[in-house]
């Protein structure tokens, strides 16, 4: 299990060094996208690299805890 666990670390620095769409070699200019995987500046967009992250839910997620639903009163006639 000793080599196993050496081998796993070794697979997830060589993910962090090279584009997970291409291979490319990125050391520090590399960018994570919100899906997990780091990629270089070709492949940095969602639209390049197939992203499966929800952008759209995660966004009216966070619309709808910023602008919570305001009710006004109704007001009695005094006619």
């Amino acid at each position: 299990t000793d080599r196993s666990d050496q081998h796993r670390a070794v697979r997830e620095i060589d993910c962090l060094i090279r584009c997970w769409t291409c291979g490319k070699r990125i050391g520090l200019t590399g960018v994570r996208c919100r899906c997990g995987y780091y990629f270089c500046s070709t492949h940095r967009y969602a639209e390049a690299h197939q992203c499966d992250y929800d952008y759209k839910t995660n966004e009216r997620r966070k619309l709808a805890k910023a602008n919570p639903v305001v009710m006004a009163d109704k007001l009695d006639d005094k006619a």
